[in-house]
């Protein structure tokens, strides 16, 4: 089928709800509502509950938007689910909550953060304080990554970025520098993957769906949809280091080709990712209930070295514009229009092929987890 992915918050969130009324046939009862972001009226999350008739065997959760302007990616994967796989399901044993933009703000804004500047999925830290002392190497580099001053023309050169790395280096190795930037920091609110202080009411609203139906179900399957990391075509299935089964096993039982986990190699590390803290929560909360989480990654600019480099270039100029403007209109828009490429490309080719490797994951994850 062709999906269509959405150009406007208000765009995703209409076709979100025109999408439910479609669920509504299928299951006996269906609970779609929405809640207002606190000082954004006009900004809701929404979702769809659908409740099984008989017996809760099993809820599939899906998110969108949790990096406000990755749901118009995650609205078109969402829209397949929704038309292909959900007419599928037996609705006697099976639950389905669906949530659209977790974080409204970012995707009305067309930012990755929501409005407090916090990075959603470095925001999950259940149970303890917030380490404002974590990633003192990012302390370090933050003068570098998030310079106090308007983006200048100059700035938008790659080889002035290089520099930047380069002054990096001279103070860490490549590793330390790349994990410094990505795992996320809790100190400075200007910087890049800054994870707050504080769990964000975004995350507090999922923890009020969720947390309740852990228990109630025998098995619980979450999937995210997220945007940026990886090959420019080819989804990645990325799962928390808590998944028991390695990725050459879970390739095979989904039938999907690239499987990697939140860990320096394949992919990254990452502190306070929402998969990770809801497979404790559910160990701790739910252990008879069987939760199985993932994220579907779909990579944008691509892997290689220079790929890399201009990804992490595109996100520390958006941190600066937001923080201290442009010298220029131009200049701004260019920043912007870097940061859409990073994470809501609309080339033609590229859509179709997110949209093929939805399909393939979908149906290997749904099909092993039992729902089809």
């Amino acid at each position: 089928m062709a999906i269509r992915f959405p150009e406007t918050y208000p765009e995703a969130r209409a076709q979100f709800r025109d999408l439910a009324a479609g669920v509504r046939g299928i299951w006996h009862s269906v609970v779609l509502e929405a809640r207002p972001l606190e000082g954004f009226p006009d900004l809701t999350v929404d979702w769809l509950y659908a409740v099984p008739s008989e017996a809760r065997r099993q809820l599939l959760v899906a998110t969108t938007g949790l990096h406000g302007i990755e749901g118009y990616v995650g609205m078109g994967a969402l829209q397949l689910l929704m038309q292909e796989f959900l007419p599928r399901f037996d609705p006697r044993v099976t639950g389905v909550l669906l949530i659209h933009a977790l974080n409204p703000w970012g995707m009305m804004h067309r930012q990755k953060t929501n409005a407090a500047n916090v990075d959603l999925n470095r925001n999950f830290v259940l149970g303890e304080a917030y380490p404002t002392d974590f990633n003192a190497d990012y302390a370090a580099l933050h003068a570098l990554f998030a310079p106090s001053q308007p983006v200048r023309q100059r700035d938008l050169g790659l080889p002035r970025f290089f520099l930047t790395l380069v002054r990096a280096l001279r103070q860490f190795p490549a590793a330390r520098v790349q994990e410094a930037f990505l795992i996320g920091q809790y100190r400075h609110a200007d910087g890049i993957y800054y994870g707050g202080t504080t769990l964000a009411e975004e995350l507090q609203l999922l923890l009020q769906l969720l947390r309740p139906r852990l228990d109630e179900y025998e098995r619980v399957t979450y999937l995210e949809m997220h945007t940026g990391y990886g090959p420019r075509y080819q989804m990645s299935l990325v799962h928390s280091p808590q998944e028991p089964r390695n990725n050459h096993e879970l390739a095979m039982q989904f039938d999907y080709p690239l499987v990697v986990r939140t860990e320096p190699g394949a992919f990254y590390a990452i502190r306070g990712d929402v998969v990770d803290g809801l497979i404790s929560l559910a160990r701790s909360e739910a252990p008879r209930t069987r939760f199985y989480g993932a994220t579907f990654e779909f990579g944008t600019l691509g892997d290689s070295l220079f790929s890399k480099t201009r990804s992490m270039q595109a996100m520390a100029l958006a941190n600066q514009l937001r923080h201290y403007g442009a010298a220029s209109v131009s200049v701004r828009e260019e920043v912007q229009r870097r940061f859409e490429a990073l994470y809501a490309p609309r080339a033609t080719s590229w859509q179709e092929k997110a949209s093929a490797d939805a399909q393939r994951a979908f149906e290997g994850i749904l099909r092993a987890e039992g729902f089809l």
